[in-house]
């Protein structure tokens, strides 16, 4: 009996060894064939298996990738578990591979963290694909600089409100131009109206997106290489992250199903006082999912840019 348990004691540690094996010489390969044996472009020195995990930055990485660049080019490349990084530092070289060559970089690779956030619905994270570009259309007619004109209104209200408010409370700063950003973008997405700085959509909106905003670089990469990974009970030691990733779905849910039947109902009663063609535009094409995308990284990132610089000049 002894012997059978203690055989048992080797077998996790065998496992590993065979995992390990195994991401090598699919590195490996995947390397000969991206590459060709052509050589890449310059970066820290990987360690076997595990590559450059150990030097992507994980607290403030655009601080970590700047200093990278500094340190060997305006190209980095890093490789974690077999995962290609390429890291652009210019104006130059991201207008070069990302604008002149899109035909060859415009792609996403599909990844287990979107739908875990609830972002599936976001064409920012869709593949390139037909399905792709009829999203992008139909949020360029709407969205495009000079269609944006006819929004002007709505944005002018909005900072009227902001400023009569701020002069009541001053020390609301921070919320009130949460509440700016939030109610003006609800209003043109939606036509929905956020009147005050405790409104709970300026927080749904906000929670969108925390999940991909606080998942660390290193888990990302874990995550897309084992993506059970994301079924994990978030009860269980180390899979935190999957709470973290899991709880911007309802609020996603909300932007993309609630707030749409809502608006949907404003235009089929024939009451909607702003973007009725652009509502109808939508509807007809693709549903509720451009407008969810708009609403939430419109006000979400303007939210975050707030919390991220909290009055600190030159971070």
């Amino acid at each position: 009996m002894a012997s059978i348990l203690s055989s048992f004691a080797y077998v996790p540690c065998a496992f590993l060894i065979r995992l390990s094996i195994l991401l090598y010489v699919r590195s490996v390969i995947n390397w000969w064939s991206r590459t060709r044996s052509r050589p890449l472009p310059p970066g820290p020195r990987a360690l076997p298996f595990v590559g450059n995990v150990f030097s992507i930055p994980r607290y403030k990485p655009w601080l970590g990738f700047r200093d990278l660049s500094a340190k060997y080019g305006e190209m980095t490349y890093l490789e974690a578990f077999g995962q290609s990084i390429l890291v652009l530092s210019t104006p130059k070289v991201i207008f070069e591979l990302l604008e002149k060559r899109s035909a060859n970089t415009s792609d996403r690779l599909p990844t287990p963290l979107i739908p875990l956030a609830g972002q599936d619905y976001n064409f920012a994270f869709m593949p390139y694909s037909t399905f792709w570009r009829r999203h992008r259309r139909a949020f360029w007619q709407q969205f495009h600089p000079d269609a944006s004109v006819k929004y002007r209104s709505v944005q002018r209200a909005y900072a009227r409100d902001f400023l009569a408010k701020l002069l009541d409370a001053p020390a609301e700063l921070r919320q009130l131009i949460r509440y700016n950003f939030s109610g003006a973008i609800m209003k043109v997405v939606y036509d929905a109206e956020i009147t005050n700085v405790d409104d709970e959509r300026i927080n749904i909106i906000d929670e969108a997106f925390v999940g991909l905003r606080e998942i660390t670089v290193t888990m990302q990469v874990l995550l897309e290489l084992l993506p059970i990974l994301g079924r994990l009970p978030s009860w269980m030691p180390g899979a935190k992250f999957v709470k973290t990733l899991t709880r911007s779905q309802a609020p996603n849910d909300h932007l993309v199903h609630v707030e749409f039947g809502k608006s949907k109902a404003i235009v089929v009663s024939g009451r909607a006082a702003c973007l009725r063609q652009s509502h109808m535009f939508t509807m007809k094409t693709l549903g509720s999912w451009p407008r969810g995308i708009f609403c939430g990284l419109g006000a979400a990132r303007a939210n975050r840019t707030i919390q991220d610089r909290r009055g600190k000049p030159g971070r």
